[in-house]
């Protein structure tokens, strides 16, 4: 559980700076939205779309069965060196690791609980 909390801190970590130093790392998800301003896909992004949250967007790509609409809106940014490195942990690591302490995490509490019973 303590390496699942930490992979999390991990995620929010990195989502934080790149909301503040490397923005142009996560870019929106939709293209009408990406596409319609070259230069800062930040400042296209129309009112009705979901700001980014990097704790909502960590929760939402480390637990599967959450849909908190941040993971469908936004994604890495493949052309920026910073999006790539962070698309690679992102996708392999951080999911990975995420979906196997899940299921450790859950596994240990159904086992638990039936022991109980």
């Amino acid at each position: 559980m303590w390496t699942l909390i930490t992979l999390l801190i991990i995620n929010i970590g990195l989502n934080y700076s790149n909301l503040h130093w490397q923005q142009d790392a996560l870019v929106p998800a939709s293209e009408e939205v990406y596409l319609q301003e070259d230069s800062d896909p930040w400042i296209g992004t129309p009112r009705e779309y979901p700001s980014f949250d990097p704790i909502i967007f960590a929760l939402d790509t480390l637990i599967p069965a959450l849909d908190l609409g941040q993971e469908t809106a936004w994604q890495p940014n493949w052309r920026n060196p910073f999006g790539l490195a962070y698309a690679l942990y992102l996708y392999i690591v951080y999911k990975f690791f995420g979906l196997l302490l899940i299921g450790v995490l859950v596994a240990g509490i159904g086992k638990r609980l039936s022991d109980d019973i």
